[in-house]
């Protein structure tokens, strides 16, 4: 312990950089500075304590709304962050949950409602969604099912009524709509039949008792909003 202790250059400073509200106590152990940085709200509370080592951000960080509930809570090495990050919102409920490689998303990821039901489950890969994501009503049945490859909209989609009866089934291409997609009330009857070109161009409309054909005009997909947040 002493052996260490005579290795060590100790240095710790207070610094209070002006009209930033951040202060800092830095230590220098075999020529590597390790710091604390703590930067305040204009009120006194604390909005951010983290760590530093060569001039990057590197262990435990956290994040505080101005009320002291803490925001978001997560880990960098050598500034790109790592491993489990949570957002919160600001009644303390959690919000987001990622984790993180190297500063890139990676396997599942979940959003919350503000008080605190699952609203969607995800997966990520090297930053990008991948594969199979659901949302879900407040209340907490299934929603919607989608597919993502690479970040894009791709595969199989399907909305429900809240009662979980099928409200929209159609397929995606590369983000763009594509084939041909079904909307049905809650009695299972086929209300809208729309189908799509290769490029996400509306070509055909079936709608109640009326079938027409757009013709020159192309149409990007516009009419069937899919509830989605990010």
């Amino acid at each position: 312990m002493l052996k260490k202790i005579t290795k060590l250059i100790f240095l710790i400073i207070t610094l209070t950089i002006m009209g930033c509200g951040i202060s800092s106590r830095s230590v220098i152990i075999d020529g590597v500075e390790y710091m604390e940085l703590v930067k305040k709200y204009e009120n006194g509370n604390i909005e951010f304590v983290g760590h530093m080592r060569n001039q990057a951000l590197n262990g435990p960080v956290t994040y505080y709304f101005e009320n002291g509930v803490i925001r978001a809570k997560g880990e960098f090495l050598n500034g790109q962050r790592q491993l489990v990050w949570v957002w919160n919102y600001e009644n303390g409920q959690k919000k987001n949950e990622y984790f993180y490689i190297n500063d890139l998303a990676e396997g599942e990821w979940r959003k919350y409602y503000e008080y605190g039901t699952i609203k969607i489950i995800g997966i990520y890969e090297n930053g990008k969604k991948n594969g199979l994501e659901k949302l879900f009503y407040n209340t907490g049945e299934l929603m919607s099912i989608r597919n993502y490859l690479n970040g894009e909209t791709h595969g199989e989609y399907k909305l429900f009524h809240k009662s979980s009866k099928l409200q929209i089934q159609g397929m995606y291409n590369n983000g763009n709509p594509s084939g041909k997609w079904i909307e049905y009330d809650e009695q299972d009857k086929v209300i809208k039949l729309t189908q799509y070109d290769k490029n996400g161009i509306e070509i055909l409309e079936y709608q109640k008792d009326y079938l027409y054909k757009l013709r020159s005009v192309s149409m990007p997909f516009e009419k069937i909003r899919l509830i989605h947040e990010n």
